[in-house]
C-alpha cells in the first residue's frame, strides 16, 4: 500500500520574538499563507490523517491552522522536529508512519528530510508554507508528487 507524507514549513514567523528563536509567532501574513496552504490541499483530495509538529510556537500555529483547515483531530508534537535537529531522529518515523502523515517543521530541517526521502536528491527550496507531497510505495524509491508554494498554488 502506498503511503503520502506530506512536508510543509511553518507559515511566515515574526523575526524577533523575546522569547527567543522557539517564541517567534506567526505573522498575519504567515497565517493567511498557511488557510491558504489548508484550503487548497482540501480542494485537491489529499487525505492528512495526522500533523507531527516542532513544539517552536510558530510551528504549533501552523499545525494548529492546518488541522482546522482540514478537520484533523490528531496534532502530535515531536521535539525532533527542531530547526536543529538532525533528519535520522525522524526520518525513519516518517516513513514508519501512517498514510496522510504531515510533517510541519523548520529550515534547514524540512528540506534535509526531502533529500533523504528521495534518496540524497531534492533542488526544492521551501519557502514559508510551501508543501511538498511524497508518495513512498513499498518496493520503489519514494518519489515528490507535488510541490506548492503559497504563490503558485493552485487558485480556488
Amino acid at each position: 500500500m502506498s503511503q503520502t507524507v506530506i512536508l510543509m514549513r511553518h507559515g511566515e514567523a515574526s523575526p524577533h520574538s523575546f522569547g527567543g528563536d522557539a517564541a517567534r509567532e506567526l505573522t498575519e501574513f504567515g497565517q493567511q499563507q498557511v488557510r491558504l496552504v489548508a484550503s487548497g490541499l482540501l480542494e485537491t483530495g489529499v487525505e492528512v490523517s495526522e500533523i507531527w509538529h516542532s513544539p517552536y510556537v510558530r510551528a504549533v500555529q501552523t499545525a494548529a491552522l492546518m488541522a482546522e483547515g482540514l478537520g484533523v483531530n490528531r496534532l502530535v508534537e515531536n521535539p525532533s522536529l527542531t530547526p536543529d535537529s538532525h533528519p535520522a531522529a525522524v526520518i525513519d518515523s516518517i516513513r514508519n508512519g501512517e498514510t496522510g502523515l504531515m510533517v510541519v517543521s523548520h529550515l534547514p530541517l524540512i528540506p534535509e528530510l526531502a533529500r533523504l526521502l528521495l534518496g540524497g536528491n531534492s533542488l526544492h527550496q521551501f519557502s514559508t508554507a510551501s508543501i511538498g507531497l511524497f508518495d513512498i510505495s513499498p518496493g520503489e524509491s519514494p518519489k515528490i508528487v507535488s510541490f506548492w508554494k503559497p504563490n503558485n498554488w493552485p487558485s480556488t
